[in-house]
C-alpha cells in the first residue's frame, strides 16, 4: 500500500485482517449493490459502520469485505508525537545491562550509543546498543551471548512472519508461549510508552537440539492501538528458560505532544485506496477482509515520531 498517500490524505485509514483462500473465487452478484450502513448510537462520540462488498479484481481474483468497524470514541482521533526517552535508555543500561556486566565498555558508532563485553579472546560476551537519533531512533538491540543457546544465529531482521503463537513446548522450556510473550512484554513495556503484543511465537532448539527456546515478534501498541510504519520496528525477541538472551526493535520512545486532528478521511475513502492498493496483498484467488481496526501509521522528521491515527 501506498503509505505516504495515506498520511497525506490524513488520518483516518484501515488495517485488514485477511484470510486467504486458493480453493473458491467469490463471483460478484450484479442483482447484489454493494452495502455500506451507518449506525449512530446515543453518544454522538461513538461510530459503527458496517461494509459489505465484494469486488473482482481481474479474471482470476477477487477480494470480499464482510466487515463490521468498531465504535471508536472520537477523542482518539489526535496525532501524537513521540521523541527518544532517555531517562528509559539509562534505566535500561543500568538494570539490563551493569547490574550483569559492571566490566562493561561504552562507544558511539554510527549514531549509536553501544555497551559491549569482549574478552581476552576477543570475542562478544555481551552487547547492548541503542540510535538515540535519525531513522532508527529509539531502536534499542540487546544480546547476552553467554545466555544464547550454542551460538544460535540471531536474525534482527525484522522479517515478516504470519501471525501464530505455537502450543508447542521446547525441551528446556518450563512456559508455554503466551507465557513467553508476556514476559517479554512486561520487561519491555517498563521502559517504553509503548505496550508489547505478541504477534507470532515460534518453538525452536539449539544445534544439538536438546535445549529449546521461543522466538518471538511483538507487535508495537499505542492507547491500545496497533502501530505500523517504515518508521517503527516491530520487536523480535529470544527467550530461553533462563530469560531473555535477546530483543531487538524500537522500543526507547515516549510521548512528547498530542496534536488534535483538523480533518479525517471518511471510511468510505479508505476504503477506494484498499480496493485500489489491493493487489499487493493478493497472495491466493479469493482474500475475504474480515476486519477492519483503527490504528497508528508512524512518520518521523526532525527526531521526532508522529503516530497519526489512521
Amino acid at each position: 500500500m501506498d503509505r505516504p498517500k495515506i498520511i497525506k490524505t490524513t488520518l483516518f485509514s484501515i488495517a485488514t485482517c485477511i484470510l486467504l483462500s486458493g480453493c473458491s473465487i467469490y463471483k460478484p452478484d450484479n442483482a447484489m449493490p454493494a452495502l455500506v450502513e451507518s449506525n449512530h448510537s446515543i453518544n454522538n462520540n461513538m461510530i459503527e459502520r458496517t461494509v459489505s462488498e465484494i469486488i473482482q479484481i481481474d479474471d482470476s481474483s477477487s477480494l470480499s469485505i464482510e466487515a463490521v468497524i468498531e465504535p471508536v470514541t472520537s477523542d482518539v482521533f489526535t496525532n501524537v508525537q513521540l521523541k527518544m526517552d532517555q531517562d528509559a535508555l539509562d534505566l535500561m543500561v543500568q538494570e539490563l545491562c551493569l547490574t550483569k556486566y559492571p566490566q562493561i565498555n561504552k562507544s558511539i558508532i554510527d549514531g549509536a550509543s553501544n555497551w559491549s563485553v569482549i574478552a581476552n579472546n576477543d570475542t562478544l560476551v555481551f552487547s547492548f546498543g541503542c540510535h538515540q537519533y535519525g531513522p532508527l531512533m529509539g531502536v534499542a538491540k540487546y544480546f547476552d551471548v553467554g545466555r544464547d543457546l550454542n551460538g544460535q544465529v540471531i536474525d534482527s531482521n525484522g522479517t515478516y512472519i504470519p501471525h501464530y503463537i505455537t502450543d508447542h513446548i521446547p525441551e528446556g522450556m518450563s512456559i508455554s508461549a503466551e507465557e513467553a510473550g508476556n514476559e517479554i512484554g512486561k520487561l519491555l513495556m517498563q521502559y517504553s510508552d509503548f505496550t508489547f503484543v505478541p504477534w507470532s511465537i515460534t518453538a525452536g532448539y539449539d544445534h544439538q537440539k536438546q535445549q529449546g527456546y521461543y522466538y518471538a515478534f511483538m507487535q508495537q501498541q499505542y492507547n491500545g492501538y496497533p502501530v505500523y510504519g517504515n518508521e517503527i520496528s516491530k520487536v523480535s525477541a529470544f527467550i530461553s528458560d533462563e530469560g531473555i538472551f535477546s530483543f531487538g526493535g524500537t522500543v526507547l520512545l515516549k510521548e512528547h505532544e498530542r496534536i488534535q486532528l483538523g480533518t479525517i478521511l471518511t471510511l468510505d475513502d479508505a476504503i477506494e485506496i484498499f480496493k485500489q492498493n489491493f493487489p499487493v496483498y493478493a497472495i491466493g484467488e479469493s482474500v475475504t477482509c474480515q476486519r477492519i481496526d483503527f490504528g497508528y501509521i508512524a512518520s518521523l522528521q526532525n527526531d521526532v515520531v508522529t503516530l497519526c491515527k489512521w
